[in-house]
């Protein structure tokens, strides 16, 4: 592909929900956040493990270089001035989670013929030269196949179904790929893996049902193309959209002012004293119309934040605003200086090796590598993981409902004596 996609795969609920994001955003950059340079550090990891038959755990401590997005193993990398460079060590953290990932993808190929990191052109899909992603892993079995993706961040859960960046990888993979295998697939799975946040998530649908997508993705990318595409704000849209972390979108500015201003503002004005809806006055019909804005006015407020630290930081003014340093860190010993720690704790102040030293058993991970897989295997009995806390989401989210526990009426004792 000749160059970047316009219509990217990875941010499909974008443009599917806000089809002139595209135009608002395009030519607009952007830095490479932390998360995302982890994120792609991992799949790097998880890719070299699936292609070479080994496990994360045999590459602790190795470095992977992130330099302008793309991963690199340190000792490959060859310098590049002009590169934003970001180096990640394979720590247990890491090698655990993307494990998880590795042996779930393995266990579901089963020998069936694998792609991994697999470029899927979507040119004829959305109706415009290069268009297209990549998917992380394409499994090709004898009726059907299925599209894996890797979501290493902790943000909020992602399912499968009706996942339109995992169809589209979908429909990518049988254009140029599947359909040199299988004349006529019977069905397709999609699959997400989060082990960071909870593991994994898949959803099977008949192959005909992805050709009916493809039509509404046609549609949707046609609605990009129009000079007139409207803007039209949401959680789902405007999460990864630069035109929310840039703060540069009128219509979320107008969106966010209305809502927490319980009325229509059509420009900045001053919302101070009683123009706000206080939050113990709504109803419970108020406060599900306000809680479907939540998130999105966290995003603008953080965005509005980022900006104006990045101009301050660039020299530029922001009236009545100034940039200081925050809240320093926690004090820790100079590693390259530990010995000389230990040598005057244990000399001078003659405090004991057990006071200056804690011991703690060596986690999963590290026992894992230790022992090997099948020793492990009798041990993960002891493990736990904490559950998560309780969340508040849209009665559409497929994650099982708590149920508040409330006791029949019939239970309590008569306390009147």
């Amino acid at each position: 592909m000749g160059r970047h996609a316009r219509l990217s795969p990875s941010k499909a609920k974008q443009w599917f929900g806000c089809p002139g994001s595209v135009t608002l955003t395009e030519g607009v950059t952007d830095h490479y956040s932390r998360y995302a340079e982890e994120g792609t550090a991992a799949h790097h990891l998880a890719a070299h493990c699936l292609q070479g038959g080994t496990m994360p755990v045999e590459h602790l401590g190795r470095q992977i270089i992130v330099a302008s997005g793309v991963a690199h193993w340190a000792e490959t990398y060859t310098a590049d001035v002009d590169a934003q460079v970001t180096v990640f060590e394979v720590t247990e953290e890491m090698a655990e989670n993307v494990s998880a990932y590795v042996s779930k993808v393995r266990e579901l190929a089963n020998g069936a013929d694998m792609f991994v990191e697999q470029r899927v052109d979507l040119s004829a899909t959305l109706g415009a030269e290069g268009e297209g992603g990549t998917a992380d892993v394409i499994i090709i079995g004898q009726d059907h196949y299925a599209v894996h993706d890797l979501k290493y961040g902790k943000g909020r859960p992602v399912y499968a179904k009706d996942n339109p960046q995992l169809y589209l990888y979908a429909l990518g993979a049988y254009e140029h790929i599947v359909s040199l295998i299988l004349d006529a697939p019977k069905f397709v799975t999609v699959g997400i893996h989060q082990p960071r946040i909870g593991g994994y998530d898949e959803y099977s649908l008949p192959f005909n049902e992805l050709l009916t997508f493809a039509k509404a993705a046609r549609e949707a990318a046609e609605k990009t193309r129009q000079p007139d595409a409207p803007l039209i704000p949401g959680p789902e849209q405007c999460e990864w959209c630069l035109g929310m972390r840039k703060a540069i979108c009128p219509a979320v500015a107008q969106g966010v002012l209305s809502t927490v201003a319980a009325s229509d503002v059509d420009e900045f004005v001053d919302l101070s004293g009683e123009t706000l809806a206080p939050p113990e006055t709504m109803d419970a019909v108020a406060l599900a119309h306000a809680l479907g804005k939540v998130d999105l006015i966290e995003e603008w407020c953080s965005a509005i934040r980022a900006r104006a630290t990045r101009l301050l930081q660039l020299g530029q003014s922001v009236p009545g605003y100034k940039l200081v340093a925050g809240r320093r860190g926690p004090r820790q010993w100079d590693k390259d200086r530990e010995t000389e720690v230990v040598d005057y704790l244990l000399k001078k102040v003659r405090l004991k090796m057990n006071d200056i030293y804690s011991r703690k058993l060596i986690s999963p991970t590290k026992v894992e590598k230790l022992v090997g897989p099948v020793q492990y295997k009798r041990l993960s009995e002891f493990t736990t993981q904490s559950a998560g806390s309780p969340a508040v989401v849209p009665e559409s989210d497929p994650r099982p409902e708590i149920k508040p526990a409330v006791a029949e009426l019939g239970e309590f004792e008569n306390l009147k004596e």
